[in-house]
């Protein structure tokens, strides 16, 4: 079952379960007696007041419920949104490199990452690498992406590309527009390189707050040059 599926389907069971407890507390309003004539008492009026006090506070849960729901929805419609994205970005990828392989692909490596996070201005370790074989001369087909977030506002996010622990001045960035919102970002390039085995990293760093990628992707083709 993909990634998305499995999201939709947790999300829809937390929705059902929310509107239960709205309705079961609207039925159980609803279903309350009808007050008896008595005497005006002062019993009568604290019990009055009790009971109005806590119908207040039910309509008030309930009015907090259906928030939380409207809110809940507008979160899973910006998370398939961003699914939906990555999905493409992979699609389009895969179309680019079928392109460039007509010459022998002599290796190949992927590896997808877990959460990271950081607040250095320096690049980090992302723990994510891969190994690629070249036999002979070869071009090494890089393909990275993330969904990135960082917990305040105006800050750059910026991923880059290490070739045997050196850096290779080849990045994607992105300034976040809002806090803890989420942004796609993908990096595509080639490096050309001798024979013998490469080590093709990703590594990050932010200009301020808390960088956060929820999920990563890294592919390298080694083509024949």
């Amino acid at each position: 079952m993909s990634t998305k599926v499995l999201a939709r389907i947790i999300i829809a069971i937390v929705i059902v379960v929310l509107m239960g407890i709205v309705y079961i507390l609207w039925s159980d309003m609803k279903q309350e007696p009808a007050q008896l004539l008595v005497p005006d008492t002062p019993e009568v009026q604290e019990q009055q007041e009790i009971k109005e006090d806590r119908t207040a506070l039910t309509i008030d849960r309930l009015k907090e419920m259906e928030d939380a729901i409207a809110s809940l929805e507008e979160e899973v419609e910006d998370q398939e949104s961003l699914i939906d994205q990555l999905t493409d970005d992979i699609k389009t990828s895969a179309t680019a490199a079928a392109k460039v392989t007509e010459n022998a692909i002599l290796d190949s490596a992927f590896t997808k990452g877990s959460s990271f996070s950081t607040s250095s201005t320096g690049y980090s370790v992302m723990s994510m690498f891969v190994n690629v074989t070249c036999s002979t001369q070869c071009n090494l087909w890089i393909d990275f992406y993330t969904v990135s977030k960082n917990d305040t506002a105006n800050n750059e996010n910026t991923y880059g590309v290490f070739l045997n622990g050196k850096d290779q001045s080849i990045y994607t960035l992105t300034k976040m527009p809002t806090a803890n919102g989420s942004v796609s970002l993908s990096l595509n390039d080639v490096i050309s390189v001798g024979a013998g085995t490469h080590t093709v990293e990703i590594k990050a760093k932010t200009s301020g707050g808390t960088l956060t990628s929820d999920v990563s992707f890294l592919q390298v083709l080694a083509i024949e040059r």
